[in-house]
């Protein structure tokens, strides 16, 4: 088939990129044939993380550039199909047939440039909003003097948290968090307490009328109360 009706500068590149893969499938093909052993087995792990890389290489290769509708408009009954052939070598999705008459060749072609141009902008977009949303929490991060896995982690936690706050009441949550202090403070808890979510709904606020000796109380040793207060509040609230 005529390259030039689907042109694009990686067609050898992908078409080694194939070979190799070809191989590949080949190799892990003998390496299941064969009894397991832990020669087997190390050589089929091997051949796996080679796969996937080159799996990766190959979903790096940007894709062929698409004729418009001007040039497909002006392709003959077998340079349609000739270019049907290549889309459908290209693409295992595609699946388009070659039967039908010269315009009916063309619609089909031109369908299919249409909707795969539609899904690669999609797919653009959804690439710079990703990375956009990486660089954020980069930042945010960076700001925080944390890794950028340790707020992830921290960032999933407070989704969960959210997520199981949602299904709580206000006077549940409160009820909650006092008759925890309750629990570990006993007759040295007074009461005067407003519990409170906050804007976001993520955590939960405690906001006292107590002196400065009634809220040592309540935040005790080191903040030691407080933790304990967390833990059995958490526990109970599913947090």
């Amino acid at each position: 088939a005529p390259r030039e009706l689907f042109p694009s500068e990686y067609v050898d590149f992908r078409d080694d990129v194939q070979v190799v893969i070809g191989r590949i499938n080949r190799m892990a093909g003998f390496l299941e044939s064969r009894d397991s052993d832990e020669l087997t087995e190390d050589m089929s792990n091997k051949v796996l993380e080679i796969h996937n890389q080159i799996n990766q290489v190959m979903q790096l290769i940007p894709p062929p550039e698409l004729p418009d509708i001007a040039t497909v408009n002006k392709l003959l009954v077998n340079e349609c199909k000739d270019l049907i052939r290549q889309i459908n070598e290209f693409d295992e999705d595609a699946n388009l047939t070659l039967s039908g008459k010269r315009d009916e060749l063309r619609k089909r072609i031109n369908d299919y440039c249409r909707n795969v141009k539609k899904t690669q902008v999609r797919a653009k977009a959804d690439k710079e909003a990703k990375k956009a949303e990486e660089q954020a929490e980069k930042k945010a991060a960076k700001e925080a003097g944390m890794t950028l896995r340790s707020y992830r982690r921290r960032m999933n936690k407070i989704e969960e948290n959210r997520k199981a706050l949602e299904g709580k009441s206000t006077d549940e949550i409160s009820t909650t968090v006092v008759s925890s202090f309750e629990e570990i403070l006993g007759d040295n808890f007074n009461g005067s307490l407003k519990v409170s979510l906050d804007d976001a709904g993520q955590e939960i606020n405690c906001e006292s009328s107590l002196d400065r000796k009634g809220k040592s109380i309540l935040i005790g040793k080191k903040g030691s109360t407080i933790t304990k207060v967390a833990q059995i509040v958490s526990k109970k609230l599913g947090l």
